[in-house]
């Protein structure tokens, strides 16, 4: 196994628990602040949030099907990038900050595409 990737896995498995977690110490003022920002079916989509986030996570920090977690964490970063800064940002400097979220959530999503690439590689070797 390449041990950049199972570094990288493992770091990113923690950076999602520890999301998760937050959110979940914080459920109420969390999907407060969704509804805050008019996004539907905030407590329903809270709960799916966390339960993608820990189920991720874990499977990264256990090495089960990693490749299948990270493209299920690629795929959360994408949606939540799509829906949350047109909605979330509310200073002067909106479009700027907008682009400095949407290009952390960019860097996060092409690491895990390393990472996941990284394992699906040595899964194709003989």
């Amino acid at each position: 196994m390449n041990p950049l990737a199972a570094i990288g896995s493992k770091a990113f498995g923690a950076l999602f628990t520890a999301s998760a977690l937050g959110k979940l110490a914080g459920f109420d003022g969390t999907r407060r602040m969704m509804e805050s920002y008019d996004l539907p079916l905030a407590g329903p989509g809270l709960a799916l949030a966390i339960s993608t986030e820990l189920a991720a996570a874990t499977a990264m920090f256990a090495g089960y099907r990693p490749v299948l977690a990270i493209s299920v964490m690629i795929g959360y970063v994408i949606v939540v990038s799509a829906a949350l800064p047109a909605r979330s940002v509310t200073s002067v400097d909106k479009g700027l900050l907008s682009r400095a979220i949407l290009l952390n959530n960019a860097a996060i999503v092409v690491a895990l595409l390393l990472i996941r690439n990284a394992y699906a590689n040595e899964a194709d070797r003989p």
